[in-house]
């Protein structure tokens, strides 16, 4: 690696940090809960460049036995240049920065919010239902609008996917709904609908398959099968889990 690049390989990590520090704030100030768990992860983060050939900017979150990181792509092309916060890797961060805030390590499985990852991916669970969560969490603190679905399949996906993150929400309770995310606690969701009569665990297994998402009937009847008529239990009852 050049001196030059070395040299503004440090400045972005320095202003990738300054929105570290940004993110904190306004988590602190809407989601003070979710502190311990971002301080947490944030104490062992590393930061990891790699260069883009496509020349883009581009980060992601990774995590497997003891990594903790954040992988950024920078440009390759870029020579003279220095290195830019532009507004879709800010929003990405964000994004990121949230998937990492909800992220545990245990028992040979990945929690992230609502998703399970188990080795050999085998029983992998919740990732639609969490990557739209974590998605509109983005939208609504952060006031981000994240990367635009290209294609019209995309964009089916993906309305889908937030259709889905949304009842559920209305189902759980949003505090509730919240304060499970940043717990990693996906077996909150599976209880509360089994208590309600809904197969929780199927639910959770068919966030992982692309069916929920090609297939008309099968997204609505899923859809239809989550109740929202019972808000205002929902509302009395707090979230005690630790």
């Amino acid at each position: 690696m050049s001196i030059e690049r070395s040299i503004k390989e440090d400045e972005f990590k320095t202003k990738i940090k300054d929105e570290i520090a940004s993110f904190q704030l306004i988590l602190s100030e809407n989601l003070p809960f979710a502190i311990p768990h971002f301080l947490d992860r944030l104490s062992t983060l590393e930061i990891v460049f790699t260069a883009n050939i496509e020349g883009k900017y581009d980060i992601e979150y990774y995590t497997i036995q003891d990594l903790n990181r954040l992988i950024v792509s920078v440009p390759l092309s870029l020579m003279a240049k220095e290195y830019e916060i532009i507004p879709e890797f800010k929003e990405k961060l964000y994004y990121e920065l949230l998937v990492m805030s909800s992220t545990y390590i245990s028992d040979k499985k990945r929690v992230k919010g609502f998703s399970v990852y188990q080795d050999y991916g085998l029983g992998n669970i919740g990732v639609i239902l969490n990557k739209a969560y974590t998605e509109l969490l983005t939208k609504r603190f952060f006031k981000c609008t994240n990367k635009k679905p290209k294609d019209n399949k995309d964009k089916k996906y993906y309305n889908r996917a937030m259709t889905i993150a949304t009842k559920v929400e209305d189902f759980i309770g949003k505090e509730e709904m919240e304060r499970a995310y940043f717990a990693g606690d996906y077996e909150y969701i599976i209880e509360r609908f089994n208590a309600e009569g809904i197969d929780g665990v199927s639910f959770m297994k068919y966030m992982y398959g692309f069916r929920i998402l090609e297939d008309d009937e099968f997204f609505e009847e899923v859809l239809n099968n989550i109740s929202v008529s019972k808000k205002g239990k929902v509302k009395a009852k707090k979230y005690n889990k630790q």
